[in-house]
């Protein structure tokens, strides 16, 4: 498994930019908690100075961005949608935009989807309940006369 990072990119520009005022790169590693290695080859430019681990997400984060709000949207109109239903459409964006993907049949996967779910906490998973008329019909004054009465 690929080692955490224990640092944030704040940290890490602080500790360049203290570098580059002439702090020692030990010193500097050590006081921003980074390692020394890691801070050297982000000076030298061996490594950039700002990059996430592992590989490139699929969709970009805008268009990640516009399919949390899409998600809501539907979410608000009483029309959630499932896991699959999301992977179908997800899967039809990469075949519209006909992109070079590790997915099998450009589908994304379980591990794809529990990524997302990561990338995007606002996001649960939750199993909908049919609401019959009736109830999805009652107004707050309703509810209000009715805790009056009983």
């Amino acid at each position: 498994m690929a080692p955490k990072r224990k640092y944030t990119p704040e940290q890490m520009r602080r500790a360049i930019e203290a570098v580059k005022r002439g702090e020692a790169v030990s010193a500097s590693a050590s006081k921003y908690g980074i390692p020394r290695i890691t801070l050297r080859n982000k000076i030298t430019g061996i490594s950039p100075a700002v990059c996430s681990m592992g590989p490139a997400t699929i969709l970009t984060v805008q268009e990640e961005q516009i399919l949390v709000q899409w998600l809501f949207a539907l979410a608000d109109r009483h029309f959630p949608i499932s896991r699959k239903q999301l992977l179908d459409d997800v899967q039809q964006i990469i075949i519209n935009d006909n992109r070079k993907t590790p997915f099998t049949n450009n589908r994304p996967g379980k591990m794809w989807y529990q990524a997302f779910l990561k990338r995007h906490p606002e996001i649960s998973e939750r199993t909908a309940q049919n609401l019959i008329t009736s109830r999805e019909n009652v107004t707050e004054q309703q509810m209000k006369s009715w805790f009056t009465e009983i």
